[in-house]
């Protein structure tokens, strides 16, 4: 942030995710963003996060999204209700940071690509794993050919949500969640293999296992084919062994393979004939806000409008 620039004013909207509560911290403690406001449609969870962060809840979200003091917002709503929610910060000028999913259908969010556009704001979907400097080391050295041609990749990511007890009863609500593991913690492993092939997939294939009597989808991988030849996997699970998270990421190739695992997060392992090499990295961890606010087109601009707090737009209403 330049000397002549002011932290963003910035609100989280809606409470409705796990990881609501955390992406406010993470913009109390961003160097180029000043935390404002929280609002949610439930008033007892969305009051309880914002005092939890020290800012006021504000539970009419047209009052949050007119204040001056309000230039982008975080938004962590439900599925089923995202794609309004987006629409309406997005209508109003503010630049959006999304919690996956930021759309439920193609046809969706080409409608809010469409609104941001319409209205000089932008529309970023949260990607913390792209923040995780050996990923971002490992993904660098396949694209440059380390292992040669790729020919199949296969993330994964796993978490102990159900079978540890943590994840709230409405994740596996239909009219709310809509979809289980996939539409939340299986768009990381997706991301990831977007970052690695500049195509798009020519054939798509689901599959969605139920246990532990959800009514959505515990455990779910798809499937892609690429023209060029390549496959790739992408899984995700809801019920790893209590106490213990999984993320990989292998990508084969003509002349090797890379290798990334959460349990050795530093590092990433490359083989190449017989050999086996460990690259390390430096331990540092880029958060979903701080990446979105380096690349906002015009935050120089918005920083240099006069402060005005929607808290304290709140304590005088």
């Amino acid at each position: 942030m330049n000397a002549d620039q002011r932290p963003l004013g910035v609100a989280v909207v809606g409470g409705w995710h796990v990881h609501a509560q955390d992406y406010g911290r993470q913009v109390r403690e961003a160097s180029g963003a000043r935390l404002e406001a929280v609002w949610d449609d439930d008033r007892e969870r969305g009051a309880a996060i914002a005092h939890a962060l020290g800012v006021a809840f504000v539970d009419d979200l047209t009052a949050l999204l007119n204040s001056p003091g309000v230039e982008g917002v975080v938004v962590t709503e439900a599925p089923s209700r995202k794609h309004e929610t987006l629409a309406t910060c997005l209508r109003a000028g503010k630049h959006v940071l999304s919690e996956k999913l930021v759309a439920l259908s193609v046809d969706g969010f080409d409608a809010l690509t469409s609104i941001a556009d319409a209205n000089h704001a932008s529309l970023s979907c949260a990607m913390p794993f792209l923040g995780r400097r050996a990923l971002v080391e490992m993904i660098a050295a396949a694209r440059a050919g380390s292992v040669g041609e790729i020919t199949a990749i296969r993330a994964n990511l796993s978490i102990d949500g159900v079978t540890a007890g943590w994840l709230p009863p409405r994740f596996d609500d239909p009219d709310e969640a809509v979809v289980g593991t996939m539409g939340d913690l299986g768009c990381h492993p997706v991301y990831l293999i977007n970052e690695l092939v500049d195509e798009d997939p020519i054939a798509i294939s689901a599959t969605y296992g139920r246990t532990h009597g959800r009514n959505l989808d515990t455990n779910s991988i798809i499937s892609m084919l690429f023209q060029s030849g390549v496959v790739a996997t992408a899984s995700s699970s809801h019920v790893e062994d209590a106490g213990h998270n999984t993320c990989t990421l292998d990508v084969t190739g003509t002349k090797g393979e890379l290798r990334f695992a959460l349990d050795a997060p530093t590092q990433f392992t490359v083989r190449r004939s017989d050999e086996t090499l460990v690259h390390s990295c430096a331990a540092t961890t880029e958060e979903p806000v701080e990446t979105w606010l380096k690349a906002l087109p015009d935050a120089g601009a918005l920083r240099t409008q006069p402060p005005c707090s929607a808290a304290a737009d709140e304590r005088r209403s």
